[in-house]
């Protein structure tokens, strides 16, 4: 069934067809928009129309495109207060209330009733599906699947230095490893507390191990005795640019990750 949506926006924010973007990519996913320009008649009261649309029984939300313009325009407010007054005490409070944000907005300019419910941003590339599930009363947004390892890539000087942990449990002996036409790039590896890639110590507990193959691939590198942990980093540093990177326990789990 499709799903009917009235987006409030103030008519300054369309001058260059921002906001009749916004309605394209909400109709994209099927959802039935309803604004001023195309449901006000002509030579009719304008907020007895407007009430009239708002607190149709086959609408299913409301929603304002949320700038500093329409935060602040006395239509615009007009309207969000019907949504409120009327549409939520006629409709119940599971009536959706949203907001969409093409950029940030002080906290202090977004109404409390837009802030404390489902407010999406264009900067999203899932935006209207979350519209489109908030109006389902869906959940509408769904977290990618967060990997159980954390690896960050830092340019510090002319090095690279390569940040991993696991996100639970202890590597120890932590391993690392590259492709072996790299190996002559990369120094000792090191743990040290998470998020200081800067600090390289002078010393260090672990042993080389010797070149290996792997699907087709020839690895190189090193195990350190030290613990990797949820607080504690195993660091990498290269002068060049890495391929990919094989890390993890020494005994148990290993993860390899290749940077685009």
């Amino acid at each position: 069934m499709v799903k009917t949506l009235w987006l409030t926006y103030a008519w300054v924010d369309n001058e260059e067809d921002d906001v009749d973007f916004v309605v394209q990519k909400l109709q994209s996913v099927g959802i039935d928009v309803r604004l001023d320009r195309t449901r006000i008649i002509a030579g009719q009261r304008l907020w007895h129309q407007i009430d009239k649309n708002i607190l149709s029984a086959d609408l299913d939300g409301f929603a304002i495109y949320s700038t500093r313009e329409s935060l602040v325009s006395e239509p615009c407010q007009e309207e969000l207060a019907i949504a409120l007054d009327r549409v939520l005490r006629e409709k119940g409070g599971s009536f959706p209330l949203i907001g969409i944000f093409p950029t940030p907005i002080e906290r202090e300019l977004i109404p409390s009733s837009i802030a404390t419910r489902l407010y999406v941003s264009l900067k999203d590339e899932k935006w209207a599906n979350r519209v489109s599930a908030a109006l389902s009363n869906e959940v509408g947004h769904q977290h990618a699947e967060v990997q159980p390892f954390f690896i960050k890539e830092h340019r510090i000087g002319e090095h690279y230095i390569y940040e991993m942990r696991p996100r639970d449990g202890v590597w120890q002996p932590s391993v690392a490893a590259v492709l072996a036409d790299q190996y002559d790039s990369i120094e000792f590896p090191w743990v040290w507390a998470k998020g200081q890639p800067h600090y390289n110590p002078p010393m260090w507990i672990g042993t080389e191990i010797p070149e290996a193959p792997l699907n087709a691939e020839r690895w190189k590198g090193y195990r350190v005795d030290q613990q990797a942990d949820a607080t504690q980093s195993l660091y990498v540093k290269s002068k060049e640019r890495l391929r990919s990177i094989i890390f993890g326990c020494a005994t148990r789990e290993q993860f390899r990750y290749d940077f685009g």
